[in-house]
């Protein structure tokens, strides 16, 4: 069965595998310029695929994330003792932007 773990494997070693196809057809034909992309292509996703795994590394929340936590924390605290809601509300005759796209259209009847 095809699991995350083995796609993932797949994936890597195939953006190498097609690095070293590029890297062989610039070899061959050094003024095909796009090899040289498809080759940083390539190169650049087998990298990021290598890289991936390590962004879980680090046991610790980013700064500020309970900070968030605790500010909606205290708003929907706030909403349950008030009954209202802690932001703004919109102004009462608030029009969005005119779109074309929402203009009337006049209705036309097709006899045939």
């Amino acid at each position: 069965m095809l699991d995350f773990f083995t796609l993932y494997i797949v994936i890597v070693l195939m953006s190498f595998a097609l690095a070293g196809i590029w890297g062989t057809i610039i070899f061959s034909y050094r003024d095909f310029r796009p090899a040289y992309i498809w080759l940083i292509a390539c190169l650049f996703t087998g990298l990021g695929g290598l890289v991936l795994p390590a962004q879980h590394l680090d046991p610790k929340p980013p700064p500020g994330r309970d900070r968030k936590r605790s500010l909606a924390r205290a708003a929907s605290m706030a909403l349950q003792a008030d009954g209202k809601s802690p932001l703004p509300q919109r102004r009462s005759g608030y029009q969005p932007f005119p779109s074309p796209l929402l203009a009337p259209s006049t209705d036309v009847e097709l006899t045939g």
